[in-house]
């Protein structure tokens, strides 16, 4: 069964997940250059995939999926 991202928010350079009852904080520059260096109503501008599976923000051309994301965060 894959990891499916529940929610998320941003706190500052900071990117809260929820995933799988437990919450996970990874760095905007951990993500991309572009994403820390964005301002919050671009990161909040973020979408989730219909499956939770990849989270994307359009204006920046990014796209990441839950499994990377988690991967940054151990």
């Amino acid at each position: 069964m894959p990891q499916i991202i529940e929610r998320f928010s941003f706190e500052g350079n900071n990117m809260i997940i929820k995933s799988c009852g437990r919450k996970y904080r990874v760095r905007t520059d951990q993500i991309s250059a572009r994403l820390s260096r964005a301002d919050q109503a671009i990161k909040e501008s973020a979408r989730l995939s219909p499956d939770g599976c990849t989270i994307s923000w359009p204006r920046l051309q990014l796209e990441m999926s839950v499994s990377g994301l988690m991967q940054m965060c151990q």
